[in-house]
Parts: structure tokens; sequence; C-alpha cells
């Protein structure tokens, strides 16, 4: 079986008009391998009706392994580029939070392969 993968791209969000911004913040991402990906998933047991159990993506733990760099992002006047800056530096900002959340959403899609590719 040979399969062509995608293992990355540059990812400009659309969410608050970002995308139209003269200099748009931009994401360059790795997709994650298949061990990252089973760490995306946590399962969450629920007291509420016999012991069931849901799961729930960890977007921070992916978005931390898929942003390799980040583009034209400032925060105080103080430019964030890694994942790990962005995750601990934004603080009171549901946009950016949103943010994080719709890249990681994104790199979670992007790493499947199209079945036209399999």
């Amino acid at each position: 079986m040979n399969i062509n993968i995608n293992d990355g791209e540059r990812y400009i969000p659309e969410l608050y008009g970002n995308a139209k911004d003269e200099k748009p913040m931009a994401f360059n991402l790795q997709f994650l391998s298949v061990e990252e990906s089973d760490l995306q998933d946590y399962y969450e047991v629920t007291s509420a009706g016999k012991g069931k159990a849901r799961t729930r993506a960890n977007y921070s733990e992916v978005f931390r392994r898929g942003v390799k760099s980040i583009e034209n992002c400032f925060v105080n006047g103080k430019e964030i580029v890694s994942s790990e800056e962005f995750l601990t530096m934004v603080r009171g900002s549901p946009k950016l939070a949103q943010i994080k959340t719709d890249v990681a959403l994104h790199i979670m899609e992007g790493a499947e392969v199209p079945e036209k590719n399999s």
C-alpha cells in the first residue's frame, strides 16, 4: 500500500477578520503523527447517568504539538512565535482562545488522509 500524506501547511484563520488583515496572523503547521493523534483525546467519566464516559479532544495539546511557528501575533507588544508562548501568554482573550481551538481543529482535520490519496 502506498499512501500520500499532507504533513503540514501554512494556515490563516478567518475568525474575526484575521484573513482580511493587512498582516494576518498565520500558523505554520505540522500535522500530528499517529502517536501524537492518540494523545489528543481523553476520556471523561460523568456522574450523571450510570457512569457514562465521553471522549473529549485536548485542543491545547493538539495546538502545542501541531503549531511549529506563528507569524504576526503580538500580545502586549511582545511577538509570539511559538505554540508554547501563545498558550502561556494569551490570557483573558476569548477571541485568541477561539483562534487556538480553530487552529487545533484544522490540525485534526488536516491530518486525515483524503480517501482519494489512500
